[in-house]
């Protein structure tokens, strides 16, 4: 069971131009899947709560990935954090 992440590492065979990702959109992508890993390790089942814990490890090294590219914007990022975080209180 996984919500996201496997731990089995795959290697990319795809290509593609890595100046021309879009960085906000992937570190955000990511950033939801920590807040809902986050959620699911305080209030899951016992199997849900391990399987968020291993898979917050891979998200959090996603995370930093991102912040790395050349393309981040630290305040979109913040912004799109701040819609993401009232998305999540509302439900």
């Amino acid at each position: 069971m996984a919500f996201f992440y496997s731990e089995q590492r795959e290697p990319f065979t795809g290509s593609v131009d890595f100046h021309k990702l879009n960085a906000v959109k992937g570190y955000l992508g990511h950033y939801d899947n920590l807040l809902f890993l986050t959620f699911m390790s305080n209030k899951g089942t016992f199997q849900e709560k391990a399987q968020a814990r291993k898979e917050l490890v891979i998200c959090e090294r996603k995370l930093k990935w991102w912040q790395n590219h050349p393309n981040y914007v630290q305040n979109e990022v913040l912004a799109g954090i701040d819609k993401l975080k009232a998305a999540w209180s509302a439900k």
